[in-house]
């Protein structure tokens, strides 16, 4: 059994503190700074607020049609949405009264082309209603990206958002360390809130589900979390902020900031490993030598010091090896599941190539073709292989050009003369390739983790925008 849930009470609460936070922005030196850290600091609170729909039909609409396992099933209100909002409206005041420039950058527009392809997959889709709920999510981190392209943030500014993101990934990660200690469980942040209206759910499956939120498939020790969601979650939300933590080591204006950096490094990397994700530490590791690597092609590697440490690397890897695979083979059963995801995903996206079932459709569409079951309690756990599915080949070639697009911006920058503004890039991009490499063995439909993506999609365009307004005066300066 498990729980469908609406948050007044709680809301009501959030309410007023939204208020006193509203007081506290009067008092701030920069009322836009205020609140694009508020924003930041309220992503991974994963407290949310039905739109429209109550519980109980919420519940009925899983029952029709048969889903266990779906993200974006019915519009949501999110805590981080409060102060976005706020955001919103500061552009739109500042573009109507001001007659602020509008920016709609080419990335943007690639994005905008990509969401008008999934909903034309809906032309035949069985549930269109779920490619629209979908869109309502996109539609929000379409807008996120726009604002921080059209915020002409400082770099002032900048340093300010780095700092709130590594304080959330620290956060973070104590509320992890706690949760694993005590046990507390993935809904120990609804037990917080104390939510008020509650409904059963029938859930199809097996009493345990699928043993995702233990550490092993047998047993009773769950996994570490913190408010983001479930084990798996938290991980994605750590891999894509790690490789930014890291940048502090190589920017600090002295040992007290690059032993911060080097703090909430090691406070989230162990955090991760308490989270379980066999993937998610795997990834986390491939964004550390990344982020080395682009440290050593834009200059700020010594190739002597980058030798030394792909050595010292492969030594402790090889070292590690025994005990890495004891702990990624510590699932069989769920390696097995992988394997079974892959074949069968690969089988079903060859059935519709082109343009798929229906964007957010795969647990609806799939249901009468899967005959081995393979996807009776959860969507395929590889995102290319599910946006394939949906969207078909056209849609996965259309979000992978976005993708490269806002890349693309990231990698010029790593060569920029201002040393901050180069480590930004260069730990926004190893964040963001971890993520898509991540994409091979997990879904990220989850919003809480696309609004983190969409952040650092947005920060590589305001990086951008920042160094070249300051190259004249670094030219000048003969930096």
């Amino acid at each position: 059994m498990a729980a469908v849930v609406t948050l007044s009470k709680s809301w009501a609460i959030l309410t007023l503190g939204g208020l006193c936070l509203t007081l506290g922005s009067l008092l701030s030196p920069s009322f836009k700074d205020y609140w694009i850290a508020l924003f930041i600091t309220t992503v991974p609170i994963n407290v949310t607020k039905l739109i429209y729909y109550t519980p109980d039909e919420f519940a009925a609409l899983k029952r029709t049609w048969h889903i266990t396992v779906n993200e974006n099933l019915v519009p949501l209100l999110y805590v981080s949405d409060l102060p976005l909002m706020v955001l919103l409206a500061i552009w739109f005041s500042e573009v109507l009264m001001r007659k602020t420039r509008f920016r709609m950058p080419r990335e943007v527009l690639l994005i905008l082309v990509f969401v008008a392809w999934c909903l034309f997959t809906l032309r035949g889709a069985p549930a269109p209603f779920l490619g629209y709920v979908w869109a309502y999510f996109e539609l929000k981190m379409v807008l996120i990206v726009l604002w921080l392209a059209n915020a002409s943030l400082s770099r002032n500014s900048l340093r300010w958002i780095v700092a709130v993101l590594l304080l959330t990934l620290f956060t973070q990660s104590a509320l992890t360390v706690v949760n694993y200690r005590w046990q507390l469980g993935p809904e120990f942040l609804a037990k917080l809130v104390k939510t008020t209206d509650v409904r059963p759910e029938n859930k199809q499956g097996p009493k345990r589900g699928t043993g995702a939120d233990y550490v092993y498939e047998t047993g009773a020790l769950l996994r570490g979390t913190g408010s983001v969601g479930a084990g798996n979650s938290e991980a994605k939300f750590f891999v894509g902020l790690l490789p930014l933590a890291l940048t502090l080591v190589f920017v600090g204006a002295n040992g007290l900031v690059q032993a911060i950096g080097v703090a909430c490094y090691g406070a989230g990397l162990f955090a991760l490993y308490l989270t379980y994700s066999r993937g998610g530490l795997l990834m986390a590791l491939l964004g550390t030598t990344i982020l080395l690597f682009l440290q050593y092609l834009g200059g700020h590697i010594p190739r002597k010091a980058f030798v030394t440490l792909v050595a010292l690397g492969l030594l402790s890897l090889g070292a590690a090896t025994p005990y890495l695979m004891n702990f990624i083979t510590s699932r069989p059963g769920f390696l097995k599941i992988h394997r079974e995801h892959i074949m069968d995903g690969l089988v079903l996206a060859a059935d519709t190539p082109l343009a798929g079932v229906g964007v957010n459709n795969f647990n609806v569409a799939v249901r009468e073709k899967d005959t081995k079951k393979t996807f009776a309690y959860m969507p395929v756990h590889n995102h290319y292989l599910r946006l394939a599915v949906e969207i078909g080949l056209v849609g996965l070639g259309l979000n992978l050009w976005f993708l490269v697009a806002f890349m693309r911006q990231a990698y010029r920058s790593i060569f920029d003369r201002d040393p901050f503004l180069a480590a930004v890039a260069m730990g926004l991009l190893a964040g963001v390739i971890s993520i898509l490499v991540y994409w091979m063995d997990d879904i990220f439909y989850e919003v809480v983790i696309r609004t983190e993506f969409s952040i650092l999609l947005g920060l590589m365009l305001v990086v951008r925008q920042i160094a070249i307004k300051q190259t004249p005066r670094l030219q000048a300066a003969g930096v």
